[in-house]
């Protein structure tokens, strides 16, 4: 007579001290080949909780209540009860769904198999998982509590502030929180230089140009000054939920009453961050920066995307609309001959009756839709086992398959939908190429950001010294989505720009030099 075949699911989250997810796959194994057991497949989800406060999906669990639902699994082990739900209520069910499949659940811990169908069994596991919720609220309160005493102590919590260094003990004990020197001169330079009226563009401009490492890890660094210098901690405060609720044991970078001025100024409604929600240069954001993050195209890929701007004239000098990147702000392209370009390129590529085609994913060369028509085929393929198991005279019951149908069939819909997404762009599910050319015109700026990012990979290379403006040689990097060929050797891109500076061709109708 063959071995019985055992399952492991074994968990580990973040914060707990409990065996590893590795360490209850080794233990398992001698465990197994102790008791003359056949170990068969283990489904691990390393560092996610299972209690009501974890966040992250545990696949491999969804995955074993399936493998239990279609009745692959004869045997199931766990290090402990609190491995598989810290939910007292999903744990319950979970061992009614053993108990109606006649599966023997082994506690390695207990050294034990568990028979669900006798009462003192049951009685045992169900306690073990009112225990382990019992005990994950516990330690929700202690942490809670410990961050209110720390905040009533005026301790720092968290990663320590840009301009502070920590100083810990033995043990890691915190010591106290200190002043780095060079880095508060920094804050301190910024906090005067608005509290002048200087714009936070230019500052943000000025400290990248000198290269002054920012806080964090954001590429490019001074990312988010307002948010960095309007922390209460720089005038030593210390904040508990959102809250100032005292002073901490730190010494302030700035003064309270110079703050309380900065922060007065910076969140006042008057002051103005923005011209609202409404986008009114369509081809804002939609450009792709092709410089790079240092000067004289050191440093990698400049990751911004040019927003509009415009020069700073000489006095009595015409000002000029630009688009400019908002990451380095040394790539600057002139916005009206810009937008003459791609919009005229643009609406003469959507009038091609295959204008789409390119869009379609070839098969297997778009990684995106492989992988979710991987994910989709793998949803639908579970749910047909279950259908098909259902069928038999030992399969699962009506009410486990509806239950894995509640659970599978909205995963099924969302990864469609995803697919439908990344297959077809949504400006396209709304509008035809043709109706996109017949509304153009009134097409509002938004939506025509929307149609351009859908057709075109655009690119705009750095200005070189001298020479005349060619909207085909900054922006000839730039491509149509599926196409392998650049703007630069496109036939038709080059002749629309060649035509349009040579004034063969008008500027599009709805372009503002025609006003």
């Amino acid at each position: 007579m063959a071995a019985p075949v055992e399952t492991l699911y074994a968990r580990k989250s973040v914060k707990d001290d409990g065996k590893s997810v590795e360490s209850q796959v080794e233990v398992w194994g001698f465990d197994v080949h102790e008791r003359g057991v056949t170990a068969g497949a283990v489904y691990a989800d390393p560092e996610t909780s299972a209690s009501r406060f974890g966040k992250k999906r545990r696949p491999d669990w969804e995955a074993l209540l399936d493998a239990i639902n279609a009745g692959k699994v004869q045997r199931l082990a766990m290090w402990e009860s609190s491995r598989g739900e810290r939910r007292a209520s999903q744990w319950l069910l979970f061992l009614e769904l053993l108990r109606e499949r006649g599966i023997p659940l082994r506690i390695i811990s207990h050294e034990r198999d568990y028979n669900l169908r006798i009462t003192r069994d049951w009685k045992v596991l169900a306690t073990d998982g009112i225990d382990a919720e019992g005990e994950s609220g516990m330690i929700s309160d202690r942490t809670r509590r410990g961050k209110s005493t720390a905040a009533s102590k005026g301790l720092p919590v968290g990663s320590t502030p840009y301009g502070y260094r920590r100083i810990y003990g033995e043990g890691g004990k915190f010591v106290s929180q200190v002043i780095d020197e060079e880095q508060a001169a920094v804050i301190r330079e910024i906090v005067d230089r608005i509290l002048k009226g200087e714009t936070i563009f230019s500052i943000r401009a000025d400290l990248n140009d000198r290269g002054i490492p920012g806080p964090g890890n954001s590429n490019p660094p001074w990312r988010h000054i307002v948010q960095l210098v309007t922390n209460p901690a720089y005038a030593g405060q210390r904040v508990h939920q959102g809250k100032v609720v005292g002073d901490g044991v730190w010494p302030a970078i700035i003064e309270p009453e110079k703050h309380q001025r900065l922060v007065a100024l910076l969140k006042s409604p008057a002051r103005r961050t923005q011209r609202g929600v409404e986008l009114t240069y369509w081809l804002s954001g939609a450009i792709a920066c092709g410089g790079t993050t240092e000067k004289g195209g050191l440093g990698g890929p400049c990751p911004g995307m040019l927003r509009s701007s415009h020069n700073r004239p000489r006095p009595g000098a015409p000002i000029k609309p630009l688009y400019t990147c908002s990451a380095c702000q040394r790539v600057t392209v002139m916005r009206l001959p810009t937008e003459a370009l791609v919009e005229t390129a643009l609406l003469a590529r959507l009038s091609q009756a295959d204008a789409l085609a390119s869009l379609q994913p070839r098969s297997g060369t778009n990684a995106a839709t492989v992988e979710l028509q991987a994910e989709l085929d793998l949803l639908r393929g579970r749910l047909d086992n279950l259908h098909e198991e259902a069928g038999k005279a030992d399969g699962p019951s009506p009410a486990m398959l509806a239950a894995a149908e509640r659970r599978l069939l909205p995963q099924i819909e969302a990864v469609e939908a995803k697919l439908r997404a990344a297959t077809v762009p949504a400006v396209f599910l709304e509008f035809d190429p043709a109706a996109v050319v017949a509304k153009w015109p009134e097409m509002e700026p938004r939506r025509r950001r929307d149609v351009v990012m859908a057709m075109c990979e655009l690119r705009c290379t750095p200005a070189r010294r001298g020479g005349r403006f060619s909207a085909i040689a900054r922006l000839g990097g730039s491509r149509w989505r599926g196409s392998l060929s650049t703007w630069a050797d496109d036939p038709a891109v080059v002749a629309v720009a060649e035509a349009l500076a040579a004034g063969l061709l008008p500027w599009p109708p709805s372009h503002p030099s025609n006003g």
